[in-house]
């Protein structure tokens, strides 16, 4: 006689087992599965962190770029000090720059630095002598080029590309070896209109600050349609000056 309750407690046992290794199987793969979220979690996370880091390098280096083409090629110059409100607002316009139209009037007082060097010709050498030009600081800046005159002391008249009330003006210069020494020091600003002259403030270039350092006029000034940019000092080079770069602003918050 078969003992069906014995028959029954069987089935149950097999249901329990198999339901037991269900419920060990089904637990192991939800530790695959949670496993693999948390590296894929940890993947997203480096690949947020590379995005950031490159974006962020991205934006600045063309930020950077923007700065160079507006300031030597539209005649535009960024400095986040006047506007901080608005990025836009962080362009302002270069009136001494060649593309807004200015030119260099005279360099009373100042004579031109000549460079010496040696060129080539069939029956021996020939020593050349070049020029410094002053249209030099009213153009792009490139190692090297700069305007050289001799001595400490220097006078240069510029026409700026249009008539305004100049409220900065940047002064530039490139920190190459041993020729730190040449750089402008102190430094006077005159603004030039029909039958005036007026004297726009005495200012100092830092060696130890920023390559283009911007100076604000504190004083109220007339409309000018030229500038006089003097160097009164260098640091400490008696043969010659060099300026790189020349600006003038106008900006008004």
């Amino acid at each position: 006689m078969l003992d069906f309750r014995y028959q029954a407690q069987t089935n149950l046992d097999v249901i329990d087992d198999v339901t037991e290794r269900q419920c060990k199987q089904l637990f192991y793969e939800m530790f695959l599965l949670r496993k693999e979220l948390i590296d894929i979690r940890e993947e997203l996370d480096e690949i947020r962190a590379w995005k950031d880091d490159h974006l962020y390098n991205f934006e600045s280096k063309l930020d950077d770029a923007l700065d160079v083409f507006y300031s030597d090629h539209v005649g535009m110059f960024g400095n986040p000090e006047f506007i901080p409100q608005s990025p836009i607002n962080q362009i302002i316009a270069d009136y001494a720059s060649e593309y807004a139209g200015s030119s260099i009037i005279s360099t009373p007082d100042t004579v031109s630095y000549l460079s010496h060097f040696d060129g080539f010709r069939f029956f021996g050498t020939i020593d050349w002598m070049l020029e410094s030009q002053p249209h030099t600081i009213l153009q792009p800046t490139l190692p090297g080029k700069c305007y050289a005159f001799y001595g400490d002391k220097g006078r240069i008249i510029i026409k700026l590309g249009s008539p305004v009330v100049v409220t900065h003006v940047s002064l530039e210069h490139l920190r190459i070896g041993e020729g730190v020494n040449s750089a402008p020091k102190d430094f006077q600003i005159l603004g030039l209109g029909d039958g005036f002259a007026e004297n726009l403030g005495y200012f100092v270039y830092d060696l130890k600050d920023k390559i283009i350092q911007t100076f604000k006029i504190m004083s109220k000034n007339q409309t000018v349609n030229s500038v006089e940019l003097r160097i009164l000092s260098n640091y400490g080079n008696e043969e010659l000056t060099c300026v790189y770069r020349f600006r003038v602003h106008s900006v008004f918050n």
